[in-house]
């Protein structure tokens, strides 16, 4: 299954759902491409994983790359609701250290209100 991005606003954040498999190649490049354009404009953003069902190393490097373009445009990355083999990968990698990671789009959310 090719990765497919879709993106709505919830008052001043952004909210991207990734579906699919984050690998290399040009699906992931447009995807990630788009949202870092997207992070210059509001770099609050929340990536919904529940349907993102496999991530490879380069899908990994271009998350980390997508925070660090949130951060320095001053905003935040967070993630919601990662599927189960992507919330173990990101417990396995120690990334759950770096990315904030929520039960729900709301909680992630709220917590962009919270400071």
């Amino acid at each position: 299954m090719e990765l497919t991005v879709r993106a709505h606003h919830a008052g001043n954040v952004v909210v991207v759902r990734f579906a699919g498999r984050m690998v290399l190649g040009p699906a992931m490049t447009a995807a990630t491409d788009w949202l870092r354009e997207l992070i210059t404009r509001n770099p609050q953003v929340v990536l919904d994983l529940n349907e993102l069902f496999f991530v490879d190393p380069s899908g990994i490097g271009a998350l980390l790359s997508l925070y660090t373009s949130a951060t320095s445009c001053g905003g935040k990355l967070r993630f919601a609701r990662p599927s189960r083999k992507v919330a173990r990968l990101l417990e396995t990698t120690k990334l759950t250290t770096v990315f904030p990671v929520h039960d729900s789009e709301e909680a992630a959310i709220a917590a962009f209100v919270a400071g």
